[in-house]
């Protein structure tokens, strides 16, 4: 109610909500952003309530160990997308093409 307070007289039990990102390949991203040494960039590329507890664990073990004890994390590092053209989006559908 303190949010949305013209949605107030709404009776409502319980609710969820919140921002369901994708990245280009549908893959998570779990790596230690560039030009930052103590910040890790940590997307679920849609799955996220079923990646938690492993991901929650990788994260750790990066932060604490450096290196992740139970899975290759290689595969989700954030430099695989540097090569994408920057009409990406446009090219998989996801955005209507730029008009000329």
């Amino acid at each position: 109610m303190e949010l949305f307070p013209k949605a107030a007289h709404v009776r409502m039990i319980r609710s969820w909500s919140g921002v369901i990102e994708n990245t280009p390949d549908g893959r998570a991203v779990i790596d230690w952003m560039p030009g930052f040494d103590n910040a890790i960039v940590a997307t679920m590329s849609s799955v996220g309530f079923g990646l938690s507890p492993a991901s929650g664990h990788a994260i750790r073990d990066l932060i604490v160990d450096g290196t992740c004890s139970f899975a290759d994390l290689s595969t989700m590092r954030l430099d695989r997308f540097s090569g994408l053209p920057k009409d990406w989006r446009e090219a998989q559908g996801w955005l209507p093409p730029v008009a000329a």
